[in-house]
């Protein structure tokens, strides 16, 4: 999606949504997490589609209480922004968690983003955060995010696997 550039401003804000996120979903801030979605937002992935508040709400939980979440962290980055007019941006992100547990350390998850951020009375937030493992047919080169196939994601399906809730983590 080519459009007009994202201001230098822009970026910066969209950059700080990224590192909100990170943190509140990190250190059990629910009330944070779920205010950086739009009233009707996503989060597409990790096992699940939540939408809307309540749902969101119930990923944070997931993701700083669930079993795999004990001293996770969320790292985002390498990010390419491209603009959709002047309060929307779709923004594609490479990611990592990695986890300390005592003095054991692992990478839980290696992954990317596809953001679409539009700006709601003049701060920027989450409308859909789509998230999917680098893995499969994205190492031979596929791009699902460009062409907009099925990759399995949960938006395809509304959240359901065999007509149930997958947990996030």
């Amino acid at each position: 999606m080519a459009g007009t550039s994202v201001s230098a401003q822009d970026r910066a804000e969209i950059t700080e949504l990224f590192a909100r996120y990170a943190w509140a979903g990190d250190t059990g801030s629910f009330d944070e997490y779920v205010a950086l979605f739009t009233e009707d937002g996503v989060f597409d992935g990790m096992g699940g589609y939540y939408t809307g508040p309540d749902e969101l709400r119930e990923l944070a939980r997931e993701v700083k209480q669930g079993p795999r979440s004990r001293g996770l962290q969320h790292w985002v980055g390498n990010s390419v922004y491209d603009s959709d007019g002047p309060d929307k941006v779709v923004v594609k992100s490479m990611c990592f968690a990695p986890r300390r547990i005592e003095n054991e350390h692992s990478l839980v998850f290696v992954g990317y983003y596809v953001d679409t951020i539009v700006r709601v009375e003049g701060e920027w937030k989450f409308r859909i955060r789509r998230w999917r493992p680098w893995a499969g047919e994205v190492l031979d080169g596929a791009k699902p995010w460009e062409t907009g196939a099925d990759d399995g994601g949960f938006i395809h399906r509304k959240g359901t696997e065999n007509g149930a809730r997958v947990s996030a983590v």
